[in-house]
């Protein structure tokens, strides 16, 4: 009888523990630049273990994200701020997308101009891959999000491959699964997406 009570008062306490576990799903943020009163909005995987650097190490996330000029793109990034490399991804069947980290947005203000870099091409390219490669998320170009963010909202599940640092055939390679759901959906409606 003891034994049956003990068993009964585990299973609850742990479907107790659960349904007050942190959730994962996706949420929408919107932001303002301080500076030049831009205003972006994300809707981004909040992973539940994202804060537990420790325990859980590096975390990568999805997100979409409507930026000040009005581009809707497609991006990874992670907990630690480390830039993120190239990345595959899948939606439900679809063909994989590769992402490389040479796409990557990056919007420059007066303070990212190098200097004389208005006299010479050359010297601000160098300056936008440098800002690339340690950008610490990676994002696909204007045309590979349209298609990503339309396969996504009629999708059921994105999968993500985070390949590394411009690596090709790498086998340091980190795999994520992330549910397109209701919160997406509603994500993207509140951003405009």
């Amino acid at each position: 009888m003891n034994k049956l009570i003990i068993a009964a008062t585990t299973c609850a306490l742990l479907a107790g523990c659960s349904s007050i576990a942190p959730q994962s799903k996706w949420v929408a943020e919107e932001t303002t630049d301080s500076f030049y009163g831009t205003s972006a909005c994300t809707v981004k995987f909040n992973d539940a273990m994202q804060n537990m650097p420790l325990a859980y190490g590096v975390r990568y996330y999805p997100f979409v994200a409507k930026d000040a000029d009005g581009n809707d793109l497609f991006g990874i990034g992670n907990n630690y701020n480390l830039p993120v490399g190239d990345v595959l991804i899948k939606i439900d069947s679809n063909e994989p997308i590769r992402i490389s980290q040479s796409e990557t947005q990056v919007k420059q203000g007066a303070s990212y101009k190098a200097p004389a870099s208005s006299d010479n091409p050359a010297v601000q390219q160098a300056v936008d891959n440098a800002m690339k490669m340690s950008s610490p998320y990676t994002t696909a170009s204007k045309e590979k999000s349209a298609t990503i963010i339309n396969e996504m909202k009629s999708g059921k599940i994105l999968m993500v491959r985070v390949i590394g640092l411009g690596v090709n055939n790498s086998t340091a390679s980190t795999d994520g699964t992330y549910a397109l759901d209701e919160t997406l959906s509603s994500g993207l409606s509140q951003c405009g997406i």
